[in-house]
Protein backbone atom coordinates (compact mmCIF):
# COMPACT_ATOMS: atom_id res chain seq x y z
CA UNK A 1 0.00 0.00 0.00
CA UNK A 2 0.99 3.42 -0.99
CA UNK A 3 1.57 5.96 2.11
CA UNK A 4 -0.43 8.62 0.31
CA UNK A 5 -3.79 6.54 0.35
CA UNK A 6 -3.42 6.32 3.88
CA UNK A 7 -6.73 8.64 4.54
CA UNK A 8 -8.41 6.67 1.91
CA UNK A 9 -7.74 3.23 3.23
CA UNK A 10 -8.37 4.04 6.76
CA UNK A 11 -11.55 5.57 5.58
CA UNK A 12 -12.81 2.39 4.12
CA UNK A 13 -11.81 0.18 6.65
CA UNK A 14 -13.40 2.18 9.07
CA UNK A 15 -16.72 1.98 6.77
CA UNK A 16 -16.61 -1.84 6.90
CA UNK A 17 -16.07 -2.09 10.55
CA UNK A 18 -19.26 0.79 11.19
CA UNK A 19 -20.99 -1.58 8.56
CA UNK A 20 -20.80 -4.55 10.49
CA UNK A 21 -21.38 -3.59 13.20
CA UNK A 22 -24.61 -1.91 12.22
CA UNK A 23 -23.51 1.43 13.27
CA UNK A 24 -23.13 4.94 10.56
CA UNK A 25 -21.77 8.18 11.02
CA UNK A 26 -23.21 11.25 10.07
CA UNK A 27 -20.06 12.89 9.11
CA UNK A 28 -16.75 10.51 8.85
CA UNK A 29 -13.56 12.25 7.82
CA UNK A 30 -10.14 10.53 7.42
CA UNK A 31 -7.12 12.86 7.69
CA UNK A 32 -3.42 11.64 6.46
CA UNK A 33 -0.27 13.33 7.55
CA UNK A 34 2.37 11.57 5.13
CA UNK A 35 4.98 14.58 5.59
CA UNK A 36 7.28 11.99 6.63
CA UNK A 37 6.80 9.16 3.92
CA UNK A 38 10.23 8.16 3.06
CA UNK A 39 11.27 4.38 4.11
CA UNK A 40 11.45 4.62 7.62
CA UNK A 41 9.54 7.53 8.39
CA UNK A 42 5.85 7.17 9.75
CA UNK A 43 2.57 7.91 8.52
CA UNK A 44 -0.48 9.20 11.17
CA UNK A 45 -3.54 9.12 9.61
CA UNK A 46 -6.48 10.52 11.92
CA UNK A 47 -10.76 9.44 12.13
CA UNK A 48 -13.70 11.14 13.30
CA UNK A 49 -16.87 10.14 12.87
CA UNK A 50 -19.62 12.04 14.16
CA UNK A 51 -22.59 8.89 14.98
CA UNK A 52 -26.28 9.01 16.69
CA UNK A 53 -26.10 8.37 20.26
CA UNK A 54 -29.37 6.27 19.32
CA UNK A 55 -27.30 3.62 17.05
CA UNK A 56 -24.10 3.82 19.62
CA UNK A 57 -25.91 2.87 22.69
CA UNK A 58 -28.92 0.76 21.56
CA UNK A 59 -30.81 2.28 24.13
CA UNK A 60 -32.55 5.52 22.03
CA UNK A 61 -30.36 7.95 23.80
CA UNK A 62 -30.99 11.42 22.12
CA UNK A 63 -27.88 13.00 20.33
CA UNK A 64 -24.76 12.66 19.19
CA UNK A 65 -21.19 12.01 20.07
CA UNK A 66 -17.91 12.31 18.10
CA UNK A 67 -15.41 10.02 18.04
CA UNK A 68 -11.45 10.02 17.04
CA UNK A 69 -8.93 7.78 16.66
CA UNK A 70 -5.56 8.34 15.52
CA UNK A 71 -3.36 5.57 14.55
CA UNK A 72 0.69 5.84 13.30
CA UNK A 73 2.45 3.45 11.40
CA UNK A 74 6.07 2.76 9.87
CA UNK A 75 7.12 2.84 6.65
CA UNK A 76 9.71 -0.25 6.26
CA UNK A 77 12.92 0.88 5.78
CA UNK A 78 13.39 -1.76 2.82
CA UNK A 79 10.23 -0.29 0.99
CA UNK A 80 10.72 -0.24 -2.50
CA UNK A 81 14.37 -1.45 -2.32
CA UNK A 82 15.46 -4.79 -4.69
CA UNK A 83 17.42 -7.36 -2.43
Amino acid sequence: QHPGNAATDARSAVEANLATAGVSCSTLEAIGDTSDSEPGGTVTVTVECTASMADVTLLGVPGTRTFTATATEVIDTYRGESP
